[in-house]
């Protein structure tokens, strides 16, 4: 098993053969009350045109495993700094557990400091071990609340 980190496109994430499986675990891991997973494809593509998404995949060969995406926002209210938020933290669960994961955040957020981001927002979901990992290496700022409309 050779892991690979590295940016990739939408459209290389899309055209993966793993792809169906990624979005399909991802929606079961990440499932929200009255908010069912249902990528916009269109929207991935006009965000990533406009230099707005960012996508991080993980590979075992040429077999996607993992990704992270993040959205980039300048804040106002902090002289403009730019900042980068989580979109997607996803690994398959058969790579779980060796590092991959951790791996992933790193070149994640190395990415985001090459597109001059000045800090990472990582939203995970409570009680996952996503959140456990990040107990450990970030530092909790902000209670996420979900409330639909």
């Amino acid at each position: 098993m050779t892991i690979s980190i590295r940016r990739i496109t939408c459209r290389e994430a899309w055209e993966n053969p793993a792809w169906p499986k990624i979005v399909k675990e991802y929606g079961e891991d990440v499932r929200y009350p009255d908010l069912e997973p249902e990528p916009d494809y269109d929207l991935y593509l006009w965000l990533e045109i406009r230099g707005t998404l960012h996508i991080i995949g993980a590979f075992d060969d040429d077999r996607l495993v993992g990704v992270a995406s993040y959205v980039t926002t300048n804040l106002p209210h902090f002289k403009g700094k730019k900042l980068a938020s989580s979109e997607s933290l996803w690994l398959d669960n058969d790579y779980r557990k060796r590092g991959i994961g951790r791996s992933l955040i790193q070149v994640a957020e190395q990415s985001a400091k090459a597109d001059g981001c000045y800090g990472f927002y990582w939203g995970v979901k409570r009680g996952t071990r996503a959140e456990q990992l990040f107990e450990k290496i970030a530092t909790p700022m902000n209670v996420l609340f979900w409330r639909k409309l």
